[in-house]
Parts: structure tokens; sequence; C-alpha cells
């Protein structure tokens, strides 16, 4: 699509703020919505229940001191500003769209704060590109933006992990016995949901909107490739952004005193960062804590720091939520009309 040509019919349709994006929460009233987040949060407390049962507690040698504390504050500016750097990413997938970058960053802390509530961290997805969609003069393009921003990440999570296991080989070995016990759940959990997803894509298909959604992302992936400058941006800003991650799973990691080597965490945290984005439990609340068990079974680490090592991560996220929950009230998701002007 060439500069200043007309938006398809399926954009205009979208710029209607009374239309609903089916591939959201637009067809699912309020009372499911709020049926599926409390199933989900039931789920998590469950699961992290009965781990909390098949450990010692009382073995726990953390202990909140300041140099704990400033981990926290760090881990969670970490996370923020992976979302900043994941913003840039996100824009320079857009091309030449006008939304700016503060914009784009605003629309990804809000959607950490929805994705505690909607289905794995991908619920914040769909709230970014709702509002992109209505804020975008291409509205099928800032749609597949969002698809395409998730993949980049998805790839440089995958290439960490790969980095990880080339530095450590002997960790192939440790998981190959200990991760007996939840691969195969896991692998169920992830044909399960490719199953779902699949049949998902095969009726949706017959969506005369999707399939002009689908085609918006062919054509933005084909300008993408076509300049290998942005697609280097675009990956170097990925790798920074998961990179950003694993360095937030350090930091906390040393203001709990671990003694882990630093190739642990390029690959472990990937794993634990793909299993927690299945749509099990309330923001992988409980998947996170048992992976991590798995993955530090050999270590000398007791269970009980290990499980409040995963809930520190998540209490930064929460931080983060809630700063988006704030954004979300005070400012909305709606494009400033000053902004509109600024590239």
């Amino acid at each position: 699509m060439e500069d200043g040509s007309k938006a398809p019919a399926s954009d205009t349709r979208l710029r209607d703020p009374k239309l609903r994006f089916p591939a959201s929460l637009g067809q699912v009233g309020p009372g499911a919505r709020t049926l599926l987040f409390w199933l989900r949060l039931l789920m998590g407390l469950s699961v992290l229940g009965l781990i909390v049962s098949r450990i010692d507690v009382g073995g726990a040698s953390v202990r909140p001191t300041p140099w704990l504390l400033a981990a926290i504050v760090g881990a969670t500016g970490l996370l923020v500003m992976s979302q900043m750097v994941a913003a840039l990413r996100w824009k320079i997938i857009l091309g030449d769209d006008t939304l700016p970058w503060g914009y784009l960053l605003r629309l990804y802390v809000i959607g950490s704060f929805f994705g505690l509530f909607l289905p794995t961290s991908v619920g914040g997805d769909a709230v970014r590109a709702v509002a992109t969609a209505r804020s975008s003069e291409r509205a099928g393009r800032a749609i597949a933006s969002v698809l395409i921003d998730r993949g980049f990440g998805v790839v440089a999570t995958i290439a960490y992990a790969a980095l990880g296991l080339i530095l450590a080989p002997e960790s192939i070995a440790s998981l190959a016995g200990d991760a007996v016990s939840w691969l195969a759940p896991g692998l169920a959990g992830v044909g399960l949901t490719l199953a779902a997803v699949g049949v998902a894509v095969l009726i949706l298909s017959r969506s005369a909107r999707l399939l002009a959604f689908w085609q918006d992302g062919i054509i933005a992936l084909g300008d993408l490739a076509r300049s290998p400058r942005r697609l280097g941006r675009v990956s170097a800003l990925a790798v920074v952004s998961q990179g950003f991650i694993v360095l937030l799973w350090y930091t906390l990691a040393r203001g709990m005193n671990f003694a882990l080597p630093t190739s642990t965490f390029l690959w472990a945290v990937p794993l634990v960062s793909l299993s927690a984005l299945l749509p099990i439990t309330f923001a992988g609340l409980g998947v996170r804590e048992g992976v991590w068990l798995v993955l530090l079974a050999g270590s000398a680490i007791p269970p009980a720091d290990i499980v409040a090592f995963s809930l520190l991560y998540f209490a930064c996220n929460l931080l983060v939520g809630i700063a988006g929950g704030i954004l979300f009230v005070s400012s909305g998701m709606a494009l400033p009309p000053a902004d509109g002007a600024l590239a």
C-alpha cells in the first residue's frame, strides 16, 4: 500500500467507534469475561497452593532487605525499559504510520494492565490492536503490526534459549532428566492450544474482514522484508527488549543472593516466559512457579526461595499493570488530537 492511498473498506469500518473487534473480547459478554477471569484466578491460586503445600515454606531463607527492595525497584524499571524498546520496535514495524512512540508506549503499559485479566499476555495484544485500529489511518495494517511485533518477541525469546543452551550444553542433560514431570503435560497443553488455534483460524477464515487483516499482515511483512535496514532494526530491538527481561530475572536473583551462572538465565528465562503464555491461569500464576521449581531442581536453592523469586516477578508485573490501569482511567486509549501530527 503506497503512501497517501485511501484506506480499504475494512479499515474504514474499523475506525467506527461502535465497532467490536471480532478476534478480541468484542463478542464475549461482560459476564463471560468476569467468569473467565475468576476461573483463571482460581486455577492459578489452586496450582500455586498445590506447589506451596509440597514445599517447606519454613525453609525459606529470603528476608526483606534494602538490597532486595532495590532489586525489585530495578527489576520493575527494567520491565518498563523493555516496553519502551518494544514500543519503538512496534513503531518501526508500522512504518510510515503517524502514531507517535509515546502513544504506542502508553498502549504497551495499558496492555500490561489488561494482560493481567485477559487470556495470557496476548490479551494485552488484543487491546493494543483495537486501540491502534481506531487511531491509525490504516487500521488493518495496524492490527497486523501487533501480531508481527509479538512474533519478533517470541523469536528473540527462542534465540536467547538457544544461545543459553549453546553456552551451557550441560543444561540439556539436566532438562532431559528433571523436566520429564512437566514436559509431558506442558507439551499436551501446547498441543491443545495449537489445536484450538487451528480450529479458530479455520472458523474465522470464512470472515472476509479477517481475511483482509491476513492480507494486510502479508503486505506489512513483505514491506519489512524488502527493507533490510528496518528489518535489522526491528530484530535488534527485539533482542534488546527480551534482553531486558532476562536482566530483570537476573536482577531479582541477585537481590535474593542466588548463586546461579549467568548462562542459566539465558536458557531458563525463555522457557519460563514461553510456558507462561499458555492460557491456563491468571497472568501465568502457578505455571511460572512450577516451571522454575523444575528448572532449578538441581540447584541448592530452597524450593520456597524459588517460589518467592518467581512471585517477585509477578509483583513487578503487577506494579506495571497498576500503572497501566491508572493510565487507562486517566487518559484512555484514544490518540490525543495534538499527537496526531507527531511522527
